[in-house]
């Protein structure tokens, strides 16, 4: 169970990089 926690904190991370970098292209 902690390594598909783990798993998925990555890829809310992966997915909160990908709005960034969008936010960021944006300006």
């Amino acid at each position: 169970m902690k390594e598909l926690h783990i798993a998925l904190n990555q890829r809310l991370t992966l997915m909160e990089r990908e709005e960034l970098s969008r936010l960021l292209a944006a300006r």
